[in-house]
């Protein structure tokens, strides 16, 4: 029987705004309005004057537009420590990955992952995520499991809208499935995968079908292992061992499927959208 999959990815980033004086609220505005609709050249128009007078926000928004087109990294780091020093937990979390990556500096994984730490102290969940994976792996800090399985439980239930909520569900749930940071409890495991087996994250639809067959963690329930290896198969990449081992599990239960059962899964697949909050 195929074993399950734990895979982790990164999230996506996204912005907050600080108060700023108000002789620039309206440039402030105006350079809003462009970056939000990515109109960079007149964001950056009406932002780099309030960046270089010390807005936070402002400078965070600098620093992201030099890492867009053909790149500045030096300038983007630049902008980004100006605004993290200040506080902005964007810039802080944008900071902490140039250093990951070796963006504009030198790969430094201790420096990114203090500035992981001021960012996920205010409640980031990127950097609440990306820290529980630096204390899960070791990289740039000591390995802590039980840390990491906290951090990964910070982001899963973050209030805030973001595109990584499914891989910190994912994550938690490979922590329950192993017993690694927290007591082994396959139904804690269970409710994380469909959790973010919900939200289009792949690798959780095959866990959670897996477990569904196998009766691991949840009743055995055909209809829905069947229906998870089906939506796992749309969600992988076409060309993929992800893909290709949805459909082999997929393909077996078929075989030992009724045909009402069979209709019902099929009409379950079909009718499937993920969520998005």
């Amino acid at each position: 029987m195929a074993k399950l999959i734990f895979h982790l990815s990164l999230a996506t980033i996204s912005a907050s705004l600080t108060l700023l004086a108000a002789p620039a609220l309206a440039d402030i505005a105006t350079g809003q309005k462009a970056y939000d609709r990515h109109d960079y050249a007149t964001a950056m128009r009406e932002l780099l004057p309030a960046a270089k007078a010390g807005n936070a926000d402002a400078q965070f928004r600098v620093g992201f537009m030099y890492c867009q087109g053909t790149p500045n990294y030096a300038e983007a780091i630049k902008w980004f420590r100006l605004a993290a020093q200040k506080g902005h937990a964007n810039a802080q979390f944008d900071l902490g990955q140039m250093y990951s990556l070796g963006q504009g500096t030198p790969r430094n994984e201790e420096e990114a992952v203090k500035w992981y730490q001021s960012a996920a102290a205010q409640g980031f969940p990127d950097a609440q995520l990306h820290l529980g994976i630096a204390y899960e792996e070791g990289t740039g800090t000591v390995k802590n499991l039980e840390q990491a399985a906290n951090l990964y439980r910070l982001a899963a239930t973050n209030p805030q809208p973001w595109q990584g909520r499914p891989v910190a569900q994912f994550s938690l749930g490979a922590m329950y499935h192993e017993g690694n940071g927290v007591k082994k409890n396959l139904s804690e495991a269970a409710k994380w995968f469909e959790l973010a087996a919900d939200r289009g994250y792949p690798e959780a639809q095959f866990n959670i079908g897996w477990m569904y067959s196998s009766a691991e963690g949840v009743p055995e329930d055909l209809v829905r292992a069947y229906f998870w290896y089906s939506v796992a198969m749309k969600s992988a990449p076409v060309v993929s061992e992800l893909a290709d081992k949805a459909r082999k599990g997929r393909d077996a239960l078929a075989k030992e499927m009724k045909l009402l059962q069979l209709s019902a899964a099929e009409r379950m697949v079909k009718d499937w959208k993920p969520k998005t909050n």
